[in-house]
């Protein structure tokens, strides 16, 4: 019974725009579930006709809106400014409900990020993110499909914009920073020191300052950044180059046609 009614709370009420097919992505955690990484690389694999829609968190937007990569991540969400500066395809932010309507205007397939199920009318296609073998019934319930994060079918891909010095340390804004660490010491590097912010948070001058003197105190000659705290910076400075790392999912063809043929879309 309680499994029931938790996968009933688990969709939202949304009137679905008709004019386009609409796959949501949600996660088993509310954070760190790989959730955004993998709505991105969904996007990028499906081909024209394509927009993003996100969901906003942090930005201020009152009206459905398309983000573009020099918009300031106060008005549009950090998550969302990744995924413009990372997709070649339109990404919409706004009410929910209402930037679904505005994307459908845009192109004829919508991924929607944090969104698992919706009714009365069922998405084309849900799925669910997790790095769990075994994540909450209730959620598997609504879902569609159950990705399966770092599976062979679902790689995590991880890329440093360039090489790094000896003496780095490393800055996260995410709910689960232990996986970047996990990548950096898969490529054999090891930061001299860590700071874990709270995920989505903003700089304040302070801890600008508190960051720019731990750089210059502990001789650090970069800090490595994910993809949330560059676009969180806005270009700001940490008393040493950033050099960002980031967090991507490669998803193999024969994933992405099991998606494809839930949607309604050919290869």
């Amino acid at each position: 019974m309680l499994g029931g009614w938790l996968a009933w709370a688990a969709t939202r009420r949304v009137v679905l725009p008709r004019r386009a097919r609409v796959l949501g992505v949600g996660g088993d955690v509310r954070g760190g579930a790989g959730r955004t990484p993998l709505a991105i690389a969904l996007a990028g694999a499906l081909g024209k006709g394509v927009v993003f829609v996100g969901h906003g968190y942090g930005g201020a937007a009152q009206e459905p809106r398309i983000v573009g990569r020099d918009d300031e991540v106060g008005e549009v969400g950090d998550e969302a400014l990744v995924a413009a500066r990372t997709l070649g395809c339109p990404v919409v932010v706004g009410p929910r409900e209402r930037a679904l309507h505005f994307a459908a205007d845009l192109g004829s397939i919508l991924v929607v990020d944090r969104l698992l199920q919706t009714r009365p009318a069922r998405l084309a296609c849900s799925v669910l993110a997790t790095h769990a073998p075994d994540p909450p019934s209730w959620r598997v319930q609504v879902a569609d499909v159950v990705a399966r994060i770092g599976s062979a079918e679902l790689r995590e891909v991880v890329r440093l914009e360039r090489p790094l010095p000896a003496r780095f340390g490393l800055v996260t804004s995410m709910a689960r920073p232990e996986r970047v660490v996990r990548s950096l010491a898969g490529l054999g590097l090891v930061a001299q020191r860590h700071v874990a912010r709270g995920d989505h948070a903003p700089f304040g001058a302070r801890e600008l300052r508190a960051l720019a003197r731990t750089a210059r105190e502990g001789a650090l000659e970069a800090w490595v950044v994910d993809a949330k705290t560059e676009v969180l910076l806005a270009g700001r400075d940490l008393g040493s180059p950033t050099i960002c790392l980031r967090h991507a999912i490669d998803p193999a063809p024969s994933w992405i046609a099991r998606i494809r043929a839930f949607v309604g879309v050919s290869g």
